[in-house]
């Protein structure tokens, strides 16, 4: 059996019914697999990850996904997935007639908390997980720890004495239950004048504001001194770090900063993006980039 769909991105396709029909020299239903020559009432159930636990009406089945199931009356079932803590459980309901074995398509769990190594060079920098206002302390790299990734995406902050302050996306591989992120910290330096540019949200518009007092570079550059803007788009939307640093949700539109080389990190979770750009920032300009992200 086959059939040509047309898909379209962001689409979630529901196939119809697939009916097989007997091949020449065969006589009644051909049966799934493993059933009973009678063919069997239930169904078949793989999973991702396989070797999951399954429940039907909360009664565990004794064998582990890929799982085949043969010996139900007809009637409704509430079928259940569970593969430890790690996932979030998957549920779904199924009606079966006589003689009937429903093939399910595979179901794919959602991780619920990863394990995550931290680790930096050099080694012995203090490690603080952000999202919003929720800070978490981690540790001392190297260290792990399991990490919610049901909520929204979480920051990497790392401090350690005679190097920079760290800050990054924590970015995660779709489906994998362990990540390591490894950090490069820089030497320490001391500024001439002026701060590190601070970060704030506007309480109405919430729209990241960036401020920043006599800022003194530590980039050199042919590009002149002073101060030059930023300006960038997406598409799709993406978080925009500039040299370490969260500013916030494209668009952004007035990033001042010093003149000289910066690195861009552009980060979208939901769609598996991180892309890294180079800008070059010149005095009393406007730098204006529009990309188009590619997912992961």
């Amino acid at each position: 059996w086959a059939e040509r769909v047309d898909l379209a991105s962001g689409q979630d396709l529901t196939m119809r019914p697939v009916v097989l029909t007997a091949e020449a020299g065969t006589t009644g239903p051909v049966p799934v697999a493993g059933a009973p020559a009678g063919g069997g009432t239930g169904f078949s159930l793989d999973t991702i990850p396989t070797g999951s636990r399954v429940f039907v009406n909360d009664r565990e089945l004794p064998q582990r996904t890929p799982v085949q199931v043969t010996d139900l009356a007809p009637g409704t079932y509430q079928i259940r997935v569970e593969n430890g803590s790690s996932y979030t459980p998957w549920l779904s309901q199924i009606t079966v007639a006589a003689d009937q074995v429903v093939q399910l398509p595979a179901a794919v769990l959602t991780l619920r908390t990863v394990t995550v190594q931290f680790d930096s060079t050099p080694s012995g920098a203090a490690v603080t997980l952000v999202r919003g206002s929720e800070r978490r302390s981690v540790g001392m790299t190297p260290c792990s720890a399991d990490v919610d990734v049901s909520g929204g995406l979480w920051t990497i902050e790392m401090e350690r004495a005679g190097s920079r302050d760290y800050s990054a996306p924590l970015v995660l591989v779709a489906g994998e239950p362990r990540s390591t992120h490894t950090a490069a910290l820089e030497a320490g330096r001391v500024a001439t004048t002026g701060r590190t540019p601070v970060v704030r949200h506007d309480p109405v518009e919430h729209t990241p504001v960036v401020h920043t007092p006599t800022i003194s570079s530590t980039t050199t550059s042919s590009s002149g001194g002073g101060t030059g803007t930023l300006r960038i788009n997406t598409r799709p939307w993406s978080q925009v770090f500039v040299d370490g640093r969260l500013i916030g949700n494209t668009p952004q539109m007035n990033i001042p900063l010093p003149a000289g080389r910066h690195t861009v990190t552009l980060v979208n979770s939901e769609f598996n993006i991180r892309e890294t750009i180079t800008v070059e920032i010149r005095g009393g300009q406007t730098e204006t980039r529009s990309l188009t992200l590619t997912p992961g």
